[in-house]
C-alpha cells in the first residue's frame, strides 16, 4: 500500500503467523477525503482496539504496534476502547479524522455485528479501508479439571442429562467463541446457559472460581 506517495514499510512479522482469532487492521479514513501530502507520519499514531486489554486482539496489537514504531520511526499507542461487542470502539475509529494517524485493529466482529445488531455507529463497507488478514487461529473448548468431563461426548452427555443445568462463558454476546458455542447446541441438541463477559480476560478464572462450566477461547498458540 501507498500512504502519501510512498509505500509504508512493514515489518512486523506477525502477519505470517497464526496465533490468535481472525483479525483485519482497517486504517479508519474517509474514503472521500484527501490524504495529507506532508510526509507520513509526523506525530503520534493511535491503534484503537475495540477490546479490554490483555484479550488475543489486544496482544496482537501491541506486537503489531512495536513493527509500526520500528518501521515508521514514530510512536504508536494501543487504545483500548472494550465493550458492546467492539461496536462502541469501532464506531470511535470510524469517527476520526481521515489522516491515517487513527488505525483500527479489530476481530471478526467487524463482519459478524452487522447482521447482529439493528444499528451500528459505523459502516462496515464504507467507513474503512481494509489492508489485510493479519492472523487466523482455531477456539479452544476448556472445562474446570475437577468437572468429570474429558471429551465433546462427555460434555454432550452431561448436557443432556441435566438440560440447562451447565454454564458457558465467552468474551461477550456475538463474538467468535459465543456463536460457536451456540452452533455446538444446535447440532448436539443441548441446552447449556451461556454467560457473557466483557472481554477474554476474566474468563477462565470465573470458570475455575465458577459461576461458568466450560468456557471457549481462542488459542493463542500457533496453529501451524
Amino acid at each position: 500500500m501507498r500512504f502519501g506517495g510512498r509505500p509504508i514499510p512493514w515489518t512486523a512479522r506477525v502477519g505470517r503467523r497464526h496465533a490468535l482469532a481472525a483479525a483485519v487492521i482497517a486504517i479508519a479514513w474517509a474514503l472521500a477525503g484527501e490524504l495529507a501530502q506532508a510526509a507520513y507520519p509526523e506525530r503520534l499514531i493511535t491503534l484503537i482496539v475495540p477490546f479490554p486489554a490483555g484479550g488475543p486482539t489486544d496482544i496482537i496489537a501491541r506486537i503489531v504496534s512495536v513493527g509500526l514504531q520500528r518501521s515508521l520511526g514514530q510512536s504508536v499507542i494501543v487504545d483500548n476502547r472494550g465493550g458492546g461487542g467492539g461496536n462502541p470502539g469501532m464506531g470511535i475509529a470510524a469517527r476520526a479524522a481521515p489522516d491515517g494517524y487513527t488505525l483500527l485493529l479489530t476481530s471478526t466482529a467487524i463482519a459478524v455485528n452487522p447482521a447482529l445488531y439493528k444499528s451500528l455507529p459505523y459502516d462496515p463497507l464504507t467507513d474503512f479501508a481494509p489492508i489485510c488478514e493479519l492472523v487466523n487461529a482455531p477456539n479452544v473448548l476448556f472445562v474446570r479439571a475437577d468437572s468429570g468431563i474429558r471429551s465433546i461426548a462427555d460434555l454432550v452427555a452431561r448436557a443432556k442429562a441435566a438440560p440447562g443445568a451447565l454454564n458457558y462463558s465467552s468474551p461477550g454476546a456475538g463474538t467468535k467463541s459465543h456463536l460457536t458455542a451456540e452452533q455446538l447446541k444446535l447440532r448436539a441438541g443441548i441446552d447449556m446457559v451461556h454467560i457473557p463477559y466483557r472481554g477474554a480476560v476474566p474468563r477462565p478464572w470465573r470458570c475455575w472460581k465458577g459461576p461458568s462450566s466450560l468456557g471457549r477461547s481462542r488459542s493463542r498458540r500457533s496453529s501451524r
